[in-house]
């Protein structure tokens, strides 16, 4: 049975609730809390018991005949949230927000969050070492506009692209950047070579407003930066229901400042995964990095991938490295912070 073939007066109270969540999250895999399961039905069902092997049922809603389900303990939600966005699906996570146990009638339920590739930031499922961003990207016909976000520790870059589409590639590559927010006028050939070759997740959104936490702009004057960081900000906000209280000022990258490398350098070099194995261990990253903590150990990554070319920056970095060779309680201080 279909769903587009059911009819609203026909079904169970919670089957017709069902509905009408599930017709505002077209296109998305539908995890509806039904006690201690989520419960997919119709065509999610079919689709998640073929991805993650579930045992295909039926359920009873008031109709003919039995229609689709599946389901999975609640407890092992990231488990298969995790295989469902390495194939390339968005989930949304639908809650009861009422104890069934002290609520008469049906239990009211709503959608809290829609997770998809750039917005994991389970530690049981992301890398914390590892970028995890979600961007958008803006082609104004002579120069690209890139802006990305770490949900992880809310830092937000924008930056230009010359118009070149290998080194927009490049950099979207070395960024490990999981999913992009551009509108539907986008080139077509570019993002399928994205999504083909590179395992990029991409998502169609208008709405570059002004974000409306206009104070994280403090920094950014350019009007082009501002809507394309808008475009990711407002889809977050809007789209996938993200919390973005914790979302920093926008720091705004002069790639000039820059060594740039390409994809293949860093690749062949071998600077943050092996050629053999794709592993860290024994790239130049594995070898270098002994931080103590996610967040340094990704801000060694991007030194790595993307070296200073600025002198006063440069000695900054060695400056701070030998006051830390010299202050050995200083350093033993925060060690243990």
């Amino acid at each position: 049975m279909e769903r587009k073939n059911v009819k609203l007066s026909e079904v169970s109270p919670m089957m017709r609730e069902y509905l009408k969540t599930k017709s505002e999250y077209e296109g998305i895999l539908l995890f509806y809390r039904l006690g201690d399961f989520y419960e997919m039905f119709f065509e999610d069902a079919l689709i998640a018991s073929h991805e993650l092997e579930l045992t295909l049922t039926g359920k009873q809603a008031g109709l003919s005949e039995r229609i689709p389900m599946c389901g999975i303990p609640h407890h092992a939600l990231n488990v298969y949230l995790e295989k469902l966005i390495e194939k390339g699906f968005k989930v949304a996570i639908c809650e009861q927000m009422e104890d069934p146990k002290t609520t008469k009638g049906i239990v009211k339920r709503e959608v809290i969050q829609i997770v998809s590739a750039g917005t994991l930031t389970s530690p049981e499922i992301v890398n914390e070492k590892d970028f995890n961003y979600i961007a958008s990207i803006t082609d104004h016909k002579y120069i690209y506009s890139l802006s990305y976000a770490d949900l992880l520790s809310g830092k937000v870059f924008t930056t230009y692209v010359s118009y070149d589409e290998e080194k927009l590639i490049s950099l979207i590559v070395n960024l490990n950047i999981k999913e992009i927010i551009v509108k539907e006028s986008f080139n077509i050939k570019l993002l399928h070579k994205l999504k083909s070759n590179y395992n990029v997740y991409i998502s169609y959104y208008d709405n570059d407003i002004e974000y409306k936490q206009s104070n994280v702009f403090k920094n950014i004057n350019e009007e082009n930066l501002i809507k394309n960081t808008s475009l990711v900000l407002n889809y977050l906000t809007n789209s996938l229901k993200q919390n973005l209280s914790h979302i920093q000022e926008v720091e705004l990258i002069d790639s000039s400042i820059f060594l740039e490398l390409d994809k293949e350098c860093i690749k062949n070099l071998e600077l943050v995964e092996t050629l053999r194995n794709k592993e860290r261990q024994n790239s130049l990253l594995g070898f270098m990095d002994k931080t103590k903590t996610a967040m340094g150990s990704r801000l060694l990554k991007s030194y790595i991938i993307s070296p200073s070319i600025d002198k006063e920056e440069i000695e900054s970095r060695h400056n701070l490295v030998q006051k830390l060779i010299d202050e050995f309680l200083l350093k033993s201080e925060l060690k243990s912070l």
